[in-house]
């Protein structure tokens, strides 16, 4: 893959950008971490309600000195909703954990936590670009087995053992 790259993928994860050539630095984060930064001030500077949808990024460009979308759900949330938004995440954290707490089976149990994890991974690193943390999100809360496989199988076995009596 690096080859069919002209070697660009390999440097891209060396910490070599195109800014590496002009500043001699290794950057790692490309501006994310400005980013991430940017939309804390906004948060404390907007903590009610938030900039408004999509103003943040206006904000972000004044203080991050660069203009770009965020690249966190998490903290575009806050930014752009503030105390709101604060409230959304915090539903996002304890809806999961009340249907695990829930959920006897750990069959369900194991398909709430992947799906948790991976639609929390994906808004932490690339915001909703994609359906999939959505879909994903919400694929947690359906019960695909309803009951335990090996209650299943003791009924099934308490059956033959009454016929056979």
């Amino acid at each position: 893959v690096n080859e069919k790259t002209g070697g660009f993928l390999e440097e891209r994860y060396q910490g070599n950008t195109q800014d590496t050539k002009y500043t001699g630095k290794k950057i790692l984060l490309n501006g994310r971490d400005r980013l991430f930064l940017a939309d804390l001030q906004i948060f404390t500077e907007h903590p009610i309600v938030g900039t408004g949808l999509g103003l943040a990024q206006i904000r972000r460009a004044e203080l991050a000195g660069f203009s770009a979308t965020s690249h966190s759900e998490l903290t575009r949330m806050i930014s752009e909703h503030g105390l709101y938004g604060v409230f959304a995440l915090l539903m996002l954290i304890y809806l999961p954990w009340k249907e695990f707490r829930l959920t006897s089976n750990y069959y369900n149990r194991i398909i709430v936590i992947g799906c948790i994890s991976f639609a929390f991974i994906s808004i932490s690193h690339s915001g909703m670009r994609t359906c999939s943390p959505s879909f994903i999100y919400g694929l947690a809360f359906v019960n695909i087995i309803s009951t335990p496989i090996r209650k299943q199988i003791t009924n099934k076995q308490m059956d033959h053992v009454r016929e056979l009596s």
